[in-house]
């Protein structure tokens, strides 16, 4: 059996050990292992960055080679481009029954189940992001985002329609769980073409027709976790594009860099180690000390849920912006075992 790569991400200045993955797995997901993780990187930290195959070593210069990653420690080292001042908040489920209004605004975009083109009444509005972060934390960080993503400004409301999608609920606990997310291309790190494709619809999905073209790129769910059996392999299929809304519609589709965030927080949630989400509770928590704010619960505890998850990568996005430094204010150490020694 081969070894995992592994994906060490730079933050206070250490390297900490993020993600152990299998060549097998990444070769599902993209064909090019180190664009994928590269990406993956991205979609931790909220920043762009290069890789390099040795410890401070130079940046990789050809992400198109494909190589198998069996065994390595891959380092990606990230550029602020973006800070999120999130404060922690409860860990409810990222998606609860939510409002009426918010399941209505979805089913007058969507119409159906935006892969399967099952009906709307076998469906579940589901939020891309979970709406328990917060109507202040999602107002701030639509702010922060304009830089990249330039729709992104009326993104105030947890519950407004382009922070969720209209999904078959044979697979919403799936969802929940962060077992699938939906891959956005192109981004700074992968193309359309880097992302494999399947053709194999669902019977409702085949006898409409061809779905809008937007130039927008490529929405594509793909299956962290063991993909369903049949008939929901066939319902959800994996690396199955979503359908697009109506042209006069497409204004109100969620971002790229919603589905960039629970994709990368389903990816910790699948192959973090525990002790690298321990790191970032306590970074989180030792944060939140240092702005004023009130820390809940214990410092080195996390919930293991994807919206908690999805709150913890704040803390590296701190880190990284030049407001670091509120883990020594707060004398709290986040240097534990996710920390990897110097080579």
């Amino acid at each position: 059996m081969s070894h995992p790569a592994q994906l060490l991400v730079l933050f206070d200045g250490d390297w900490h050990l993020a993600l152990c993955v299998s060549q097998d797995q990444i070769t599902r997901l993209c064909f090019k292992p180190l664009k994928w993780l590269r990406y993956v990187g991205f979609a931790i930290t909220g920043a762009e960055g290069t890789l390099s195959l040795t410890q401070d070593g130079p940046p990789v210069e050809n992400y198109d080679e494909i190589m198998d990653v069996s065994g390595l420690r891959v380092y990606f080292s990230p550029v602020p481009v973006a800070v999120d001042h999130r404060t922690p908040n409860d860990n409810s489920e990222p998606l609860s029954t939510g409002s009426r209004a918010f399941r209505a605004k979805i089913v007058a975009r969507d119409q159906r189940c935006v892969i399967s083109a099952i009906k709307k009444d076998m469906c579940q509005a589901c939020h891309l992001v979970p709406h328990s972060i917060g109507n202040k934390y999602f107002a701030r960080l639509s702010g922060e985002r304009r830089s990249i993503d330039s729709a992104s400004d009326d993104l105030e409301d947890g519950h407004g329609v382009r922070n969720g999608l209209l999904l078959f609920n044979g697979c919403h606990r799936d969802f929940i769980d962060g077992d699938y997310a939906f891959l956005a291309t192109p981004n700074f790190a992968l193309s359309e073409s880097d992302v494999p494709s399947s053709t194999r619809l669902s019977p409702p999905r085949q006898a409409l027709p061809q779905p809008y073209s937007t130039g927008n790129g490529r929405f594509t769910l793909q299956w962290l976790s063991s993909e369903p059996e049949e008939p929901l392999d066939l319902a959800m299929g994996h690396n199955v594009d979503t359908m697009y809304p109506a042209p006069d519609k497409f204004s109100s589709w969620p971002p790229k860099w919603l589905f960039d965030w629970r994709y990368g927080a389903a990816v910790m949630k699948k192959w973090s180690p525990p002790t690298f989400l321990d790191t970032l509770a306590r970074k989180q928590l030792a944060i939140e000390a240092s702005l004023g704010g009130e820390i809940q619960g214990k410092v080195n505890a996390h919930s293991g849920t994807l919206s908690h998850i999805m709150n913890l990568t704040g803390a590296i996005r701190l880190s990284n912006s030049g407001e670091a430094g509120a883990s020594q204010d707060a004398n709290i150490s986040v240097n534990d075992g996710s920390r990897v020694a110097e080579d």
